[in-house]
Formats: C-alpha cells, sequence, structure tokens
C-alpha cells in the first residue's frame, strides 16, 4: 500500500512539472524571440547555424518549483524542513540567476563554473547539516 502510495504521489509530480514546462516554455521562448533575447551564431563562439532563444531557464525554475510545490500537495507522510525547503528553493534560484545573468551579459566560463560549483556545494552542505543523508 505504500509503494501505491509513493507511485500516485511521483505519477502526480510529474504531470504538475510536465503541465508547468509545457505551458511556460512557449510563452518564454516567444518573449525571447520578440524581445530579441538570442544566441546569434557566431563563428568564435556559438556553433549552432540559427539563432536560439534565452530564457529557457525561466520555464526550468518555474517546473523546478511546480514540482517542489506538488510533493508537498501530493505528500501524504512526506514533511519538509527548513533546511530542506532552503536546498530546493535556493539553489536552482542561484542557478537560474547565474543562467539569467550569462544569457544577458554572456558570463564567463570560471564565473560560471564558480558560482555553479558555490550552489552545489551549498546543498551538499544542507543535506550534511541537516542529516538528511546520513553520515556521509
Amino acid at each position: 500500500m505504500g509503494s501505491e502510495i509513493y507511485l500516485y504521489q511521483s505519477i502526480g509530480v510529474f504531470v504538475a512539472a510536465f503541465l508547468v514546462s509545457s505551458f511556460l516554455t512557449p510563452i518564454f521562448r516567444t518573449i525571447a524571440l520578440r524581445l530579441e533575447i538570442i544566441a546569434k551564431p557566431t563563428k568564435s563562439h556559438k556553433t549552432h547555424s540559427q539563432p536560439v532563444p534565452y530564457l529557457g531557464g525561466i520555464a526550468v525554475l518555474g517546473t523546478t518549483y511546480a514540482g517542489v510545490f506538488s510533493i508537498s500537495f501530493f505528500k501524504t507522510n512526506l514533511v519538509f524542513d527548513r533546511m530542506e525547503l532552503l536546498s530546493l528553493f535556493l539553489a536552482p534560484s542561484i542557478l537560474f540567476i547565474v543562467g539569467l545573468i550569462d544569457d544577458l551579459k554572456n558570463l564567463g566560463p570560471l564565473l560560471r563554473l564558480i558560482m555553479q560549483t558555490a550552489s552545489g556545494i551549498l546543498v551538499a552542505s544542507i543535506f550534511i547539516s541537516s542529516d538528511m543523508l546520513g553520515v556521509p
């Protein structure tokens, strides 16, 4: 019975994330094209042959948040504490901000790597300090 509930919860989270992603992605693609927030192909940096719209990270962040919210909606015995919620919201938000700035200003790879690594370290330290993973 318990595994059956977990299956329904997992399906619910997947459906919620899929619907939000399917809704947000075309909207932000259209916005990016209208505002010309696009990656134009260049021989030195971009290898694609056609312009690619940015802002997909907004749809990814919205989908991530939808997944987290739907988990708490479908939960029966799943309880989040503040540290878990912090890791589920803060790290994706940091990655989103770094990606958005990179889309608009073209950050260098070293700065992106540092910010992404810091985000990963933040999540790992939250997991370890709150004993979410047990003793490493």
